[in-house]
């Protein structure tokens, strides 16, 4: 399980890094809360 929230958070940064979810932090946070 803790691969896959380390997986999960390289991706979520690569979409910040893309700007894609940037000015979205409560998307941001649901995802992350959906991850653990």
């Amino acid at each position: 399980m803790k691969g896959n929230i380390n997986k999960t958070l390289r991706i979520i940064l690569r979409l910040v890094e893309a700007g894609l979810v940037k000015d979205d932090k409560s998307l941001l946070t649901g995802v992350i809360l959906q991850a653990l």
